[in-house]
């Protein structure tokens, strides 16, 4: 039936009575508590899908949002008879809401409904690529032997083969990208395991469910795909949306990796472990060698026409395998053109960031080196070499499609002769497309396009020496193409999370998704819901301002961390660990674990940092194993950790969470946004920052009876005229402002009494 409905069409349910005290669900929910929040949110997601609207909700912590969305979109879904997507930023949360959300409602009798969750393809172990390595396939590393017999144990049980039942981490994850659905040419339904293959079960169950839940990876791959990936769809809830606009310029975006082209033409040629040629070529010259014999069985016309292209193929591929090297090793060794430092930059030609920080120290992408691509002109030979390289590179894979297409059609119109040949038909053809896509996107990485920025990263090994190359071309300002391809094209699409409002208002969240204006603009509804939490009996926030400033560590790490940590010491003292720590930078956590670990673990206090100590999910869990552990995190540590109770009672942000300017997608944004005539910093640093600032923030209170104190070593926050950006987007705790003696003073007297 129509989604608009008509006479016909069946009611959707009162949803806002799902949650009235004494219905089914309310019973489930223990304690149940009304949530006034909730319930307007709930009313402006049903109301949404009925109008046909767009909505963007902020709602606060403790808000109760995913039910405020799931419940409209699963009576809305089986009333109406189709689907709602639901997608996330993490996999954490997708797994929540299928593993306990979801089965709340549709437990409690509420409401009915058929449940899919569903990821991309790398997230699922291929059977055939399992089958070719016990078969001898690509040559065995003793190293990887622990984690193919993980593998092989594993494999025997699974029901859905996603990677997530392994907790793979460190090795064990390039690992994986060899068994992955990912990482083969699929050859869809004509492959022996199409029955059993995990992904396809998981898509066949989605094409049955109400409710999908993917991700937002998900969602831009099916955009890619024309609607291949997901369900047909008209109706979707993006969860952690603060992240949709990266999510946008990455997968709407070009990716030429140095690992993936190896592993793409392994798959047609590489030699075996024995020496011999092995791969999908190889096997096709030995079935059809076009010898004396095949002529007198009248095979030769066919396989005269396979040799030739097989030859074509060969010849191309081994003139791409070195074009790639030549390629790839220019890139490793060209400087590039002279970029702006950290903290350098233009708006408007001024030579420096209008209103612009000092920086402060952050993590990104290592070894990323932006470059402006431009035509060969002699001026550089490096640079004309490079471009060489990539030139005959995207050339060859061209060739390479080609040929691989002939060989497909060959086979397929061979007649009784290539009887047999069906999945390798498939097969040719899918690696036909990746090569010609591949070539695509090396001349747009190469070339460039208006309104696109090319990079490439050179990533470490964990033993320190330089990885892989991986080049980028990423849409600088994906709010086009969002309004494009996702708002116009669906009816009704509800962003939420708990930080999406900059100082109370939806202005850049929506500038920089694309709905600031125009008709989807108008379509456009937003809806703030505050948290039920009492934050200014619950929590303190604390703001230092006689601490060196964050860009110290850049100059001085040793005279930072040690006019840093004794505070802290005497603060995480005095909270008996149930502390996180949140910095921009690994390098100053690790210097500031190496002088607080002595004297806390004297104390009988435990000090972990991520990278160091083990991954964010070990440390998640040794905070809430004992309650006297202080972690410090970067990065992911902002937001997704969810510390409840007593296992945090203390929270420190050392800096406020600037990105560097120097990031090439970053560098990129602001020189639009000055291009236009706009602040670089007002218009995009400074909400950024807010936007994550509220994220690391919001770990500190997770409940109605929780407690604590979040101390913030930026002195910026008191001292620039910036900082109450930061401090009018909270959502109102204490205040304390002053010389670490104070705001330590008035920690300890908070962290040891029942009330403020």
């Amino acid at each position: 039936p129509s989604a608009e409905g008509g006479p016909d069409a069946p009611p959707v349910p009162d949803v806002a009575g799902l949650l009235a005290p004494g219905s089914p669900l309310a019973a489930r929910l223990r304690p149940f508590e009304v949530r006034p929040g909730q319930a307007r949110m709930l009313a402006a997601v049903a109301a949404a899908f009925a109008s046909g609207r767009h909505l963007i909700v902020e709602a606060g912590t403790g808000t109760g949002k995913s039910l405020a969305y799931l419940l409209p979109a699963l009576a809305w879904a089986r009333a109406r008879g189709e689907p709602v997507v639901v997608a996330t930023g993490t996999v954490n949360l997708q797994e929540q809401l299928v593993e306990k959300d979801l089965p709340l409602i549709t437990g409690s009798g509420a409401l009915e409904g058929e449940v899919a969750l569903l990821k991309g393809r790398a997230q699922y172990a291929c059977l055939k690529l399992w089958e070719e390595r016990l078969q001898g396939g690509p040559e065995l590393d003793p190293r990887d032997g622990p984690f193919l017999a993980r593998c092989a144990s594993w494999l025997a049980r699974t029901a859905t083969g996603d990677r997530a039942e392994l907790g793979l981490y460190g090795e064990d994850e390039e690992r994986w990208s060899a068994l992955s659905a990912d990482a083969v040419a699929c050859t869809g339904r004509r492959c022996p395991h199409y029955e059993g293959c995990f992904l396809f079960r998981a898509r066949r169950a989605a094409d049955r469910a109400d409710v999908v839940v993917a991700n937002h990876a998900l969602v831009f791959a099916d955009i890619n795909a024309q609607g291949w990936v997901l369900p047909e769809y008209r109706y979707l809830v993006c969860d952690e949306a603060h992240h949709l606009e990266d999510e946008a310029s990455q997968h709407l975006g070009r990716v030429v990796g140095e690992r993936a082209v190896e592993r793409f033409l392994r798959l047609l040629e590489r030699v075996s472990a024995a020496g011999r040629p092995a791969g999908l070529l190889p096997s096709l010259r030995a079935r059809w060698d076009p010898g004396p014999l095949m002529v007198a069985a009248g095979g030769g016309a066919v396989a005269g026409e396979v040799a030739s292209h097989l030859g074509a193929a060969t010849a191309a591929l081994r003139a791409g395998r070195e074009a790639a090297a030549e390629y790839f090793a220019g890139l490793r060794v060209w400087p590039g053109p002279r970029a702006p430092g950290a903290g350098e930059g233009r708006n408007g030609g001024t030579g420096a960031w209008s209103e612009s920080p000092p920086p402060a120290p952050a993590a990104g992408p290592r070894g990323a080196t932006r470059f402006e691509p431009r035509p060969a002109d002699g001026a550089d030979p490096v640079w004309d070499a490079l471009r060489a390289a990539g030139s005959a590179f995207a050339e060859a894979l061209r060739r390479l499609g080609h040929a691989l297409e002939g060989l497909a059609a060959a086979l397929d119109d061979g007649g009784p002769e290539a009887a047999g040949e069906g999945e390798t038909v498939s097969e040719l053809r899918a690696l036909a497309f990746q090569a010609g896509q591949m070539a695509g996107d090396v001349r747009l990485c190469l070339e460039g396009q208006d309104g696109w920025v090319t990079w490439w990263e050179t990533a470490q090994t964990r033993s320190g020496a330089a990885g892989a190359v991986v080049v980028r071309a990423c849409p600088v300002d994906p709010g086009d193409l969002l309004r494009r391809l996702l708002f116009e094209a669906k009816r009704s699409v509800v962003l939420t999370s708990a930080t999406l409002a900059v100082g109370g208002e939806f202005r850049y969240v929506r500038s920089r998704l694309g709905l600031a204006g125009g008709t989807e603009g108008e379509r456009t509804d937003d809806l703030m819901v505050e948290s039920p939490f009492d934050y200014r009996d619950q929590a303190l926030l604390g703001v230092v301002t006689d601490l060196p400033p964050p860009d110290r560590a850049r100059q001085d790490m040793k005279g930072y961390v040690a006019a840093l940590a004794p505070p802290l010491a005497r603060l995480l003292r005095a909270s008996r660990g149930h502390a996180l720590i949140l910095s921009t930078a690994h390098r100053t956590l690790q210097a500031l674990r190496q002088s607080l670990k002595p004297a806390l673990e004297a104390d009988g206090i435990a000090c972990l940092a991520q990278g160091v100590d083990g991954s964010r999910s070990a440390l998640t869990a040794a905070l809430r194993r004992n309650e006297e552990t202080v972690v410090l995190g970067a990065s992911s540590f902002w937001e997704g950790v969810d510390l409840p109770g007593e296992a945090l009672r203390c929270l420190v942000i050392l800096q406020l969470p600037f990105w560097p300017p120097d990031m090439p997608l970053q560098q990129a944004r602001q020189e639009s946004i000055a291009a236009a005539g706009g602040s670089p910093f007002r218009d995009l640093q400074l909400p950024q920052a807010v936007l994550r600032f509220k994220q690391g923030f919001g770990r500190l209170i997770r409940g109605a009876s929780d407690r604590g104190v979040a101390i913030v070593c930026d002195p910026r926050l008191a001292q620039s005229r910036y900082g109450s950006a930061f401090l009018r987007s909270l959502p109102g705790p204490r205040l304390a402002v002053g010389p670490a003696a104070e705001v330590l003073a008035r920690a300890e007297a908070w962290l040891s009494s029942e009330s403020g």
